[in-house]
């Protein structure tokens, strides 16, 4: 049923169809090549690694390099702030992709999660991307009263280091996502 919804997704699809025709117009028949692609190509680079990903067999074509990432910019570089704020203790940090919506429950839910889960006298911290947060301020304010919970939380709209280099500090201890393949990735350098 899935795969039927799928196919029948990407043919309704304006964007499919829009681009389809375009191709037509200009000389390329058919539409996008997609079930074929990768019998016809001599080598196709898949950023996975055999170890982390379901049983499966691999052709001879199919190359499994691990994650395709850019090089990025060390966190002391790109944001030398949260570099000295990760120094003051394990962290966890949480991301559920740019374009997730949390609800003042969700919020609510996050931050009484965490509260709840660590001990107060550790060094334990949260480092979290809320988009919209200027939406929850009245919220955040309410549920962390308490300065030293004030200290140990880091909620930010957007990350100003790249979340693969935030990975890299030794104080990451736990990476909470919507397991995306970003990521995902970013977890497994």
């Amino acid at each position: 049923m899935a795969a039927f919804k799928l196919v029948r997704g990407f043919v309704k699809s304006p964007d499919i169809t829009g681009l389809n025709k375009y191709r037509n117009a200009h000389g390329l028949s058919g539409w996008l090549p997609m079930k074929s692609v990768g019998i016809r190509a001599a080598h196709v680079i898949c950023p996975s690694v055999r170890e982390i990903d379901f049983p499966l067999v691999v052709p001879d074509w199919l190359g499994l390099y691990g994650p395709i990432v850019l090089d990025t910019t060390t966190i002391e570089t790109s944001d030398p702030e949260l570099y000295q704020w990760l120094n003051r203790g394990k962290t966890v940090i949480m991301c559920m992709g740019t374009h997730f919506h949390y609800s003042e429950s969700q919020v609510k839910a996050v931050i009484g999660g965490f509260l709840r889960a660590i001990d107060h006298n550790s060094n334990t911290q949260f480092l979290w991307k809320l988009p919209d947060r200027s939406k929850f301020e009245s919220l955040i304010e309410e549920m962390l009263k308490d300065p030293r919970d004030k200290e140990r939380f880091r909620i930010v709209n957007w990350f100003e280091a790249d979340p693969a280099s935030i990975m890299k500090h030794p104080n990451i201890i736990a990476y909470v996502h919507h397991g995306g393949a970003n990521s995902f990735f970013e977890g497994a350098l």
